[in-house]
């Protein structure tokens, strides 16, 4: 075990990792705008609509309609993905397939990646590791374009110094 570090992994850990996924990956962020702009226009037709009923100026129509689509643009798809997102661990848990909670352990050496959680051990090959980005409250470990290791900052220098370990040894390869 040349490099470890222990942690649990919150709720709040996995919602950081994939707001950050959503943010940073392509593919993620040309979904979002397209949600944004659905939601916009649903927003729009349905302000046009209650509009149309009322006898206020359409100067005022436009302006109101522009507000709604604003909201609808920025506040929704966020909401939406973060609500499913929070409802699909819950339905983890509840499965009896626990995604936070449990006490991690992770360590690096010259064969991988290694974690274990008391009911489950594994190994990444080190060919298999993609990238590490650090955030200011994660390190991630990166084998697939949205698949990480998640290791929460708030397990102290540990967290920090696996993380410089974890993108020395993937910078060497």
């Amino acid at each position: 075990m040349d490099c470890a570090v222990q942690f649990v992994l919150a709720e709040a850990d996995l919602v950081a990792f994939n707001a950050y996924v959503n943010k940073t990956v392509p593919a993620f962020r040309r979904e979002l705008r397209k949600a944004q702009a659905a939601a916009a226009l649903v927003g729009l037709l349905l302000v046009l609509f209650a509009l149309g009923r009322t006898t206020v100026g359409w100067p005022w129509r436009w302006a109101v309609a522009i507000v709604v689509m604003a909201v609808a643009w920025f506040a929704l798809p966020p909401l939406v993905r973060r609500t499913a997102l929070r409802r699909g661990i819950r339905q983890a848990q509840a499965a009896r397939a626990p995604v936070t909670g449990r006490l991690i352990t992770m360590w690096l050496d010259d064969e991988g990646v290694h974690r274990s959680d008391g009911a489950m051990a594994s190994v990444t090959a080190w060919s298999a590791v993609d990238r590490v980005e650090v955030t200011p409250d994660l390190a991630l470990i990166f084998i697939g374009p949205a698949e990480a290791f998640v290791i929460p900052r708030s397990a102290g220098p540990q967290a920090d110094a696996f993380a410089a370990e974890a993108q020395r040894r993937v910078a060497a390869r």
